[in-house]
């Protein structure tokens, strides 16, 4: 073996890793979730993801700018569910099922994601430069949902969807799909 092939194989060769963007997200809201915000760390992240603490770094500049991130891709994921659902409606009355469906399939209000929720409410208050995610959020939901109604009554189903799926996470007697449906035709009713 020659000098230089000595010095190459000392060496770690890096390996290109065209998700690991992607995995270091996903991560930190693994992270988020077991630990909140307060407890996330870019060492928990990157043991989570697998890789180097050091790569953090190349592509996230702070730990601020890594939670920023991880919220708009959980955002983004969780609108683009609600969105295909209501594209997919087309008429009124299909609308107000994938309303409900939304509600009582848990879409929006999985655990997982009711947790992360409340861990980016948090975020924010603390952080007020940072109000742009969830008025995103809502502007997404609202344009997903004004598809098929006014935007005053979207903007009502909206607090609705939230709201119902808190409640129904946390209650001991959760809403049914009945009354749920009622209450979404009785707003969906004003337009």
């Amino acid at each position: 073996m020659n000098e230089e092939n000595k010095k190459d194989s000392g060496r770690r060769k890096r390996r290109y890793d065209p998700t690991r963007r992607e995995r270091l997200i996903t991560a930190t809201l693994e992270v988020i979730e077991q630990y909140g915000v307060a407890g996330t760390s870019t060492r928990k992240v990157a043991e989570i993801a697998d890789v180097s603490l050091g790569s953090l770094t190349y592509y996230f500049e702070s730990i601020n700018h890594l939670l920023e991130e991880a919220f708009t891709h959980l955002s983004t994921k969780i609108s683009n569910a609600f969105s295909e659902r209501l594209s997919a409606a087309r008429t009124r009355e299909d609308a107000i099922t994938a309303v409900v469906d939304i509600i009582d399939q848990n879409i929006w209000s999985s655990p997982q994601t009711l947790t992360l929720s409340f861990e980016l409410y948090s975020f924010v208050s603390r952080n007020p430069h940072l109000q742009s995610l969830p008025q995103r959020w809502m502007q997404q939901s609202r344009l997903a949902l004004a598809q098929h109604f006014t935007p005053s009554t979207a903007r009502a189903l909206d607090a609705l969807i939230e709201g119902i799926g808190i409640h129904n996470r946390f209650d001991k007697e959760p809403m049914p799909r009945v009354e749920i449906e009622s209450l979404i035709r009785q707003i969906a009713s004003r337009g």
